[in-house]
This record gives C-alpha cells, structure tokens and sequence, in this order.
C-alpha cells in the first residue's frame, strides 16, 4: 500500500492507494463534499474520517450522501442499508433500513466524537446500484464504553454514475476533524 504520495500523484503499482483530496474542519461547515475526483483509473475509493466531531446538542448521527451526475446530492430514500451493531456491554443490532444516507455513526451521546472508514466501489460505472461497506468508532461515552459499527449498503443510483460523495451531521454542524479521500488502483 503506498500512503505517502503527494495529492493527486499517480501510484507505483496496481492496489497502490492514492490520496485525491483532504479536508481539514476547524470551523462549523454544514458538509463535507467531494465532488469531480473520481475516474477510470479507480474503481474502489476510501473515504476516512479522523477526529470526527460534531454540534453539542441536535445532531442525530453522521451521514453520507452521493451526487448522481448532473445533479446534487441525493437525500431520497434511496440507500438500502443492513449492519450489525457491536458495542462492549454487550448489546448486539442487526438492521436493515432505507434512508436518506448511510448513517457512519449515531449520537449515543452529543457531540458525536467519531472515526471511520467508509468504502465504495465503481461510482463511475452507471450500474443500478453502488455498494459500500463503513465501519465506525465513537470513543468517549459517558461509561467509558467504545461503541463500534460494521455495516453495508446499496444506493439507487437510477443508472446514472455517481461523480461526488458528502458527509453531513444530520441535524445540525461538524464542528472538526479531517477527511480523506483516497482511490485504490486496479489490480
């Protein structure tokens, strides 16, 4: 795996990841967008939120959202979602749902302090459905618990290709955190 090249550089090898773009949020913005970064050279993307910290009082949990070209950002009900849920005391949540996003994180608690790794595959491609997969860790619960999430997802993409992805703490801001967005050359 190759992490240290420069933004937007060419990677060494097939599998190689390359950094296309990173966001740094010291202030509240209402979203995080990625738009006119993907192409034919990859078709699987890493989208990683570090630090992740949201509004103190309304939000309900982080959410991603994808542009079908020529449009905006979809907040239809059009992102099928199952997952299972596992957290330390031991509660355990299988759930499937339709959404206006893929949730990658919920509000155990406010602010949302949260990481995660949300991949996607084939944005370009103009198929039916996109998939993903993200995972999640909301550390600093009141009862010292780390709460982690492991979920799965299609989104509808009307058989248009998909050209940008957001995050959005539904209900209100993110407040800080880094993210970055990288693509996986074809192997």
């Amino acid at each position: 795996m190759t992490l240290a090249l420069p933004i937007g550089s060419a990677a060494s090898s097939p599998g190689s990841m390359v950094k296309l773009s990173v966001i740094d949020i010291s202030a509240p913005v209402a979203s995080v967008d990625f738009t006119s970064l993907f192409s034919a050279t990859y078709q699987t993307y890493l989208l990683i939120g570090h630090g992740i910290v949201t509004d103190a009082t309304s939000v309900t949990g982080l959410v991603a959202r994808f542009r079908r070209q020529g449009s905006g950002f979809d907040s239809g009900s059009n992102y099928d979602k199952t997952g299972y849920h596992i957290n330390s005391v031991p509660a355990q949540t299988l759930f499937s749902t339709t959404t206006s996003g893929w949730n990658l994180a919920f509000n155990y608690e406010n602010p949302i302090v949260a990481n995660f790794v949300l991949w996607f595959f084939r944005p370009l491609s103009a198929a039916p459905f996109l998939s993903g997969h993200w995972v999640s860790d909301l550390p600093g619960s009141a009862a010292g618990v780390m709460r982690h999430l492991a979920a799965s997802g299609e989104y509808d993409t009307g058989s248009t290709a998909v050209d940008g992805v957001q995050v959005v703490a539904a209900g209100d801001n993110l407040e800080a955190g880094r993210f970055s967005l990288f693509g996986v050359e074809d192997v």
